[in-house]
């Protein structure tokens, strides 16, 4: 399943853009009649570890 950001030609955008190498690179797929997004911070966006920032989240 192909995540809606690829679909979209020069997306730059910091948050979902598939251009930008040092963005955050969100993906979000369709499910059903939700748009649903996972998303885990790599560790150079986090102040503390991936574990806990993913944790809190829930």
């Amino acid at each position: 399943m192909t995540a809606v950001q690829d679909q979209l030609p020069h997306n730059h955008c910091y948050g979902c853009g598939a251009d930008n190498e040092k963005g955050l690179q969100i993906k979000s797929h369709w499910h059903g009649d939700e748009c649903v997004c996972h998303y885990m911070p790599r560790p150079e966006q986090c102040a503390g570890s991936t574990f806990t920032a993913a944790r809190s989240q829930a």
